[in-house]
This record gives C-alpha cells, sequence and structure tokens, in this order.
C-alpha cells in the first residue's frame, strides 16, 4: 500500500519532470536579436513552495537576529545596571535590585523564545511569532522600567 500511496506517484511526478526538461533541450536556443536587450535577468524561482520557502527561511533568519539582537541589548543593560547598584543607598538598593530581578525574569523568558524559535522548523517557526513579540515587548519594558528607576534613585 505503501508503494502505491508514495513511490508510484513521485515516480510519476519525476518521470514528467525528465521528459519537460529533454524535451526543452531538443529546443534550439534562440539568440536575441539586435533590437533585444541583452541584460541578465533576475533568477526566477520555478516552484512556488520553493519560493515561500526562501521567504519563510528568511524571515525567520530576520526574527532570530532581531530577538538575539534584543536579548544581547538587555544583556549588556543588565551588566551596566547591576554594576552601578552597588553604588546606591541601602533603601534604593533594595527597589533597584527589584527591577533587575525582574529584567533577569523577561531576559530568560526572551532567551528561551530565542532557543525555540532556532530549533523550530521551516513550517512551524511561525507559529512562535506571537509568544516572541510578547516576549520581546515584555523585555524592552521592563529594560525601560529599570532605567527609569535607577535614574530616578
Amino acid at each position: 500500500m505503501l508503494i502505491k500511496t508514495f513511490v508510484l506517484p513521485a515516480a510519476f511526478l519525476a518521470l514528467v519532470a525528465c521528459t519537460k526538461k529533454s524535451e526543452e533541450a531538443a529546443k534550439p536556443a534562440e539568440s536575441p536579436s539586435a533590437s533585444e536587450s541583452t541584460s541578465v535577468a533576475p533568477a526566477v524561482i520555478e516552484s512556488p513552495a520553493a519560493g515561500v520557502a526562501l521567504v519563510a527561511t528568511s524571515a525567520k533568519a530576520e526574527l532570530e537576529t532581531s530577538l538575539q539582537d534584543t536579548v544581547a541589548a538587555a544583556d549588556a543593560k543588565l551588566a551596566e545596571l547591576s554594576a552601578s547598584v552597588e553604588s546606591k543607598g541601602s533603601e534604593a538598593k533594595q527597589a533597584l535590585e527589584a527591577d533587575l530581578a525582574d529584567l533577569k525574569l523577561k531576559r530568560e523568558a526572551a532567551a528561551v523564545e530565542l532557543e525555540k524559535l532556532k530549533a523550530a522548523g521551516e513550517e512551524s517557526w511561525a507559529s512562535l511569532k506571537d509568544g516572541i513579540q510578547a516576549a520581546v515587548a515584555n523585555l524592552e519594558a521592563a529594560v525601560k522600567k529599570a532605567e527609569e528607576s535607577f535614574s530616578a534613585h
């Protein structure tokens, strides 16, 4: 049953593809006339599915890079604020450490989303997009809150 379901249709498609390619190879090559442009046309993707995969891969890579940059910026800000908390008074220090703890939690949540994105396949990564956007928004809000707290104290 497996052969009928998968192998035979695949063999048929391969045969059709080979037939079309041999027909195209048999056609004489046409040279452009003097009035036609001889510039190179952009590459055309033959398979619509392949085009979608290329676009999806590009979008996934862009999202991954953006999330990595956001986590790295949060790490830098966390290190900066952690170093400056020591110079604060004891009362302010407690409030600031609470903000730093919140920032660390949000940073870890974003890092978890980044790892999920890296592990996701080409077809499943889009389902992670909402969670990633929420994690980024929460992380950016935590960074802003911590910065405001530090400048106030």
